[in-house]
């Protein structure tokens, strides 16, 4: 009988010492790579927020290692270099640097440039080194709007060289950037995009010479056999069937809402196959999933599934098969626009499966997050003389994590499909670097989930424009739709959006409307989701609510109608008759149903901001922009 061990375990010939210190001098690289990148990018969504990732590829490609990166950047990453490699040929050079963003040509979306080089020792191809990074305009044809095709979605660069042979291709780089907005600050990100990928480059070389290319190479293939093995033993365990989830995107900024994705995961001995074919058709707007950003967000909940010690590389993916029907949300046919392809659909990808893979494992997936609730403006720096154009991604605040068994969830992850890894910026910060103004910025009371292990807690923020006009983009999921509750499990608030002006009016913005300016003592008030909880909330210690009541993250009232808990509203001490009465009799009437809510269109908590005389702004398009022109050119 094989033993465990021996499955997972090294091959006689691998010396582990060595597979131990080659597979960290790997992630040392691509975390030098990182640091590069954030000290020398200029646009805070970069060198702040850390909307980027650094990945390490073998020549075939095959992925080796990614390091603090989302995993949204880097699980289909080696798309573009196989674009690459089809582009080049035999033209693939010692000190070439390529560039790409083109979402049709294996990138995630057009926004997330992608910059790559090949790696040489004496003279054999032997790795790449790969860094995605999320630009703040691509030059798209008008900006905030939500565009209808790939034209509207801004430049599209096949695979291109910047560096041939390492001389710099000034031409190419010149026609980038005369086609976007803020040419100063996308040169600065570009080049530490280039010095990223040259650091990263280097110490592999270190390495290779250290050791030896006829040691590097086959240990690197063997942790690639490594994962692979491990990743077998996990699939393994999950009882084989066939399993069903299914989500709802908000909108598509055109008028078309709560899309459906459809997710059948099937496990089947030691592979997981992950089929969104079923999901709505293609919409009109800019939400249709580029393939990388299907194959990565299909692959994601898988990959949460498994032993979080296994190397996430090329191995793992084996026993990941993910498809869709091209023409549908899921997969786009081209020339639709796949804008916002990373976060929506892909929350929504990540989140139909994850409610299939419940049902197989239901002691590792975790309830609903909240989904991206970003806000990005752009305007003039008035602050200066003259005004300077600055344009600022604005990650303060975010929605929070869904519960999981045994774990409460945390606050500010921003978005599912980067599992926590953008990072919150600090109040300062922003409006050291831009013309803004931070009213407030705090965790909400009642926005969680409730559960025996509560979700993550959402924010509400308050920004005003500091001197002049803020021209504010929204970039918003989840009012409609919001993170699901699991096994008992409420359902996360969901948030909502809305302009509030000097006389107290509210405007509220549902789903992704066209971008809106704020003048002087106008205030935009962002309020996040949190995430779901997961567990009957009965079941959570009464000691435990009482103290939620205490620090401001639920309310009296929450406590009694959430979890069954009455507390004494001067004391806070807990009446434990009542409690018990009140806990019993909920439990009498509780769904059945594995999530909740379990149909589209349920979020309801902006109505609890809407007063009388207040307004709900509709999506709209301009006419320009529906026939692919910008308004400014007309």
């Amino acid at each position: 009988m094989v033993t465990k061990t021996e499955q997972v375990g090294l091959p006689s010939h691998i010396d582990p010492t060595t597979f131990s210190v080659l597979l960290h001098s790997i992630g040392s690289a691509s975390a030098e790579m990182t640091d590069v990148l954030q000290r020398g990018a200029r646009s805070t969504i970069i060198s702040v927020a850390r909307d980027h990732s650094a990945s390490i590829y073998s020549s075939e490609p095959r992925m080796l290692y990614q390091n603090d990166a989302l995993p949204v950047h880097s699980v289909g990453g080696s798309l573009n270099i196989d674009a690459i490699i089809e582009e080049f040929d035999h033209d693939i050079n010692d000190g070439d640097i390529f560039m790409i963003n083109d979402p049709y040509k294996g990138t995630t979306h057009n926004s997330d440039l992608t910059v790559i080089m090949p790696v040489f020792y004496e003279g054999e191809h032997i790795f790449w080194t790969s860094i995605r990074a999320h630009q703040n305009n691509t030059g798209e044809s008008a900006f905030g709007y939500a565009s209808t095709s790939v034209w509207q979605d801004g430049i599209q660069i096949p695979p291109v060289k910047i560096f041939d042979s390492g001389r710099e291709v000034r031409s190419i780089i010149r026609f980038y950037l005369r086609n976007v907005r803020l040419p100063e600050w996308l040169e600065a990100d570009l080049r530490a995009m280039v010095g990223s990928v040259r650091i990263g480059a280097r110490r592999l070389i270190e390495m290779t010479k250290t050791h030896g290319v006829d040691t590097v190479l086959p240990t690197v293939n063997e942790m690639i056999e490594y994962s692979d093995r491990r990743t077998a033993a996990e699939i393994r365990a999950i009882p084989d069937g066939v399993y069903f989830g299914e989500s709802w995107i908000d909108s598509d900024g055109q008028g078309t809402h709560n899309i459906r994705i459809a997710c059948k995961v099937t496990i089947d001995e030691d592979m997981a196959y992950v089929d969104y074919s079923d999901s709505d058709t293609e919409v009109g707007g800019h939400c249709n999933s580029s393939l990388a950003s299907t194959r990565a967000n299909g692959s994601i909940p898988i990959l949460t599934t498994i032993d979080p010690t296994i190397p996430r590389n090329e191995g793992c993916m084996r026993h990941i098969e993910v498809v869709a029907k091209e023409g549908t949300v899921a997969l786009g046919k081209w020339p639709a626009s796949t804008w916002w392809s990373t976060t929506n659909p892909g929350d929504e990808l990540i989140e139909a499966a994850w409610k299939a893979l419940a049902q197989a494992a239901p002691d590792r997936v975790p309830a609903g997050w909240g989904r991206i609730q970003q806000r990005l403006s752009m305007g003039d720096d008035y602050r200066v003389d003259p005004p300077q154009p600055f344009a600022a991604s604005i990650f303060v605040a975010g929605s929070g994590g869904g519960a999981s068994k045994d774990y409460d969830g945390w606050p500010l992850t921003q978005c599912v499909c980067a599992l926590g890894g953008l990072q919150s910026e600090s109040v300062e910060m922003v409006e050291l670097l831009q013309p803004l103004f931070i009213k407030a910025n705090q965790f909400l009371i009642d926005s969680a989930g409730a559960g025996k292990w509560i979700g993550g807690h959402g924010c509400e923020t308050i920004v005003l424009p500091y001197h002049g006009l803020l021209y504010m983009k929204f970039e918003y999921e989840g009012t409609l739709n919001p993170p699901y509750g699991l096994f008992g499990g409420q359902p996360g608030n969901g948030g909502c959006k809305y302009k509030e002006t000097v006389d107290g009016k509210r405007y509220f913005y549902m789903a992704h409307p066209s971008p809106d300016v704020f003048r002087e003592n106008e205030q935009y008030v962002c309020i996040s989701s949190g995430g779901g909880g997961y567990g009957d909330p009965m079941e959570r210690s009464v000691s435990s609510v009482k103290n939620l009541v205490r620090d401001g993250y639920f309310s009296i009232e929450t406590a009694e109608s959430a979890f069954g808990v009455i507390l004494d509203k001067s004391t806070l001490e807990i009446d434990e008759k009542a409690t018990a009465s009140c806990r019993r009799n909920k439990r009498l009437g509780q769904s059945s149903s594995i999530w909740l809510p379990v149909g589209p269109g349920e979020g309801l908590f902006w109505k609890t901001r809407f007063r009388e005389g207040d307004e709900l702004v509709q999506e709209t398009t301009p006419t320009a922009l529906q026939l692919g022109l910008s308004p400014e050119a007309r």
